[in-house]
């Protein structure tokens, strides 16, 4: 585990781009999976999955552009990946969750990175580990809550030492 604090700027330009991110897209509808009861409010998940991203890129010196879209062009960018230019960050509410891997991350060529920020601040981020998109959806069991079966779970003790990583 790689465990890095953001700078009081870069914890407040992260919250920013969470709450533009929620702005530009709290008029859609959550997809059809996600249970109300067991998730946080989207402005909260926005706010703590960028300060992932920007510590996933701080811990691994890669560029975080921090990009917003409105709902309405999701279509035209939803090939960009989240750090640099092959790294999908998922970030995970829980230390021991395990992450989705979606087949379009295989189809993509990603490298998947798992990240964890504590509440309630969000100050600090634990890159938790990393895996090739397509070596993991092998390990990875059917996400139960995925009828589509495009989405698996990838258990903690699948993901490489972020300390080893390689692109």
């Amino acid at each position: 585990m790689i465990t890095v604090e953001l700078t009081p700027f870069e914890h407040e330009y992260a919250a920013a781009i969470g709450v533009r991110r929620f702005n530009e897209r709290r008029d859609s509808k959550d997809a059809g999976w996600y249970d109300p009861e067991r998730m946080e409010s989207n402005l909260q998940a926005n706010i703590a999955a960028c300060v992932c991203e920007m510590g996933v890129a701080k811990a691994l010196n890669k560029y975080w552009g921090g990009h917003v879209w409105h709902v309405s062009d999701h279509n035209k960018y939803e090939k960009v990946a989240d750090v640099g230019h092959r790294i999908e960050v998922r970030r995970v509410r829980d230390r021991n969750g395990s992450p989705a891997i979606r087949w379009r991350d295989v189809e993509r060529g990603r490298i998947l990175v798992a990240a964890y920020t504590p509440p309630p601040l969000y100050v600090e981020v634990q890159v938790l580990g990393w895996v090739e998109a397509f070596d993991g959806w092998n390990q990875a069991k059917p996400a139960e809550y995925d009828k589509s079966k495009r989405t698996r779970v990838l258990a903690p003790a699948y993901w490489r030492d972020p300390k080893n990583f390689t692109e």
